[in-house]
């Protein structure tokens, strides 16, 4: 019976590790997410002032649709790490009582700002591309209002759909 419960803790040692790992490919994805979108953007406008080109256009218009790409993973990843710490709670024998207040303390003053940060960050370099193509000559208002619409749309469906995943129970226990 103590081997049981000695692989059992390996088990959760494994899933704690998986947390860990998954929060480590989240701050990566961040990272990459500005560097691609400073990126283009700036070598999409460097490129439209030196010398109009329809490839400098096409860096202008991707520069969102690649961050809300990003988003997209980084809302994956914060959801496979609340799938785990939720089944921790339900599955792992009682912790310590400090842990188990730390935990209480973590869930409820939880970082608010996170959710929201992520995807603002698309909001604003959509905004920059917006102004930046509008203020170019021979850019199609119609396509730019089309690509508004969707990029915005985006961004809503993905904001809605990260306040959901976050509220929701993750994993109901089983009775």
């Amino acid at each position: 019976m103590v081997e049981k419960n000695d692989q059992s803790k390996k088990d959760f040692t494994f899933l704690r590790e998986e947390i860990v790992d998954t929060q480590q490919k989240r701050r990566e994805c961040c990272i990459r997410k500005m560097a691609y979108i400073v990126g283009l953007f700036g070598a999409g406008s460097l490129f439209t002032l030196s010398a109009y080109t329809y490839g400098s256009i096409i860096l202008l218009f991707l520069t969102p649709l690649i961050a809300l790409a990003f988003d997209i993973y980084i809302v994956s990843e914060d959801f496979c790490v609340k799938r785990i710490g939720n089944f921790l709670k339900t599955r792992e024998p009682e912790e310590s009582p400090e842990y188990t207040e730390w935990e209480k303390f973590v869930e409820l003053n939880d970082d608010t700002l996170f959710p929201m940060a992520f995807w603002l960050t698309t909001v604003l370099i959509y905004a920059a591309s917006y102004f930046t193509l509008r203020s170019l000559p021979g850019v199609n208002p119609a396509l730019i209002k089309t690509w508004s619409i969707a990029i915005l749309s985006g961004v809503s469906l993905l904001a809605a759909f990260s306040l959901y995943l976050r509220e929701r129970p993750v994993l109901q226990p089983k009775d």
